[in-house]
């Protein structure tokens, strides 16, 4: 049950009732995952790819989900792990969240918590827009060996455009972020479009930082926080970065 996921996972708060996942990638499915089994339940998700076969590489779903929505395949995932009607009902939504969509409008509206892993530019900076509960943004870097939680404070007093743009100060200015975005291992080519482009980074990598990642955003201040892992050592270094209160003026035309 549900309960007893929390139990045996020792998880004694969650950060929201109607939490929110956009982007049901490799890390987007394996954070999904650990959520789910620490009994986190009534997730609304979106994503508007199908599973191809070069994504079981990394992605949590295996060969037997090949041509199916990602969102559809993660519903069954999630009836196998919480098999109690109440708690395993996932809304999903099979779209790109930044083309103008009435039901995500309202998702947006409903959810307490949207936690964004679509990788894209244009999601966090459209959640900044956009009159919603606090939210998040967690990625990995092209080289697989960082990873990054931007969080809003919940009263969205700092918006994700605005801890980004101190996020890119930080890589700038500070020492670690010399080596924050180096070391990418190049890219496979799966298809014949000019976005079919998949990235090689380590599974290891993944689930490394999905369990990081997927323990952090519980405090109520907003966050900026990069993690980087020395393969070698097999050592993890956590970096808090500075944030300061911002203030926008805009330009009329």
């Amino acid at each position: 049950t549900q309960k007893d996921l929390r139990r045996f996972n020792k998880i004694e708060y969650l950060p929201g009732e109607h939490p929110m996942l956009i982007g049901c990638g490799s890390l987007g499915s394996h954070l999904f995952n650990q959520w789910l089994r620490m009994g986190w339940s009534n997730w609304m998700i979106a994503d508007n790819d199908n599973m191809l076969p070069h994504n079981v590489a990394r992605h949590i779903l295996d060969n037997a989900a090949v041509g199916y929505k990602k969102i559809e395949a993660l519903q069954m995932v999630t009836k196998a792990i919480l098999p109690e009607k109440n708690q395993n009902d996932v809304t999903s939504f099979h779209l790109d969240v930044t083309i103008d969509n009435e039901d995500i409008e309202k998702a947006f509206v409903k959810a307490d918590i949207i936690v964004d892993v679509s990788t894209s530019l244009a999601v966090p900076r459209l959640l900044s827009q956009k009159e919603v509960a606090r939210c998040a943004s967690l990625f990995i870097t092209p080289s697989g060996k960082d990873s990054v939680l931007l969080l809003e404070d919940s009263e969205r007093n700092l918006r994700l455009h605005q801890i980004e743009a101190q996020y890119y100060n930080w890589i700038i200015n500070h020492g670690a972020g010399e080596t924050h975005l180096t070391g990418h291992t190049g890219s496979i080519r799966y298809g014949g479009g000019c976005r079919d482009i998949s990235a090689t980074i380590p599974i290891s990598s993944v689930t490394l930082h999905a369990g990081t990642l997927c323990l952090n955003g519980n405090e109520k201040a907003s966050c900026a926080r990069v993690w980087q892992f020395n393969n070698i050592k097999g050592s993890v270094t956590a970096h808090d970065i500075q944030l300061y209160s911002s203030h926008e003026q805009k330009i009329e035309e």
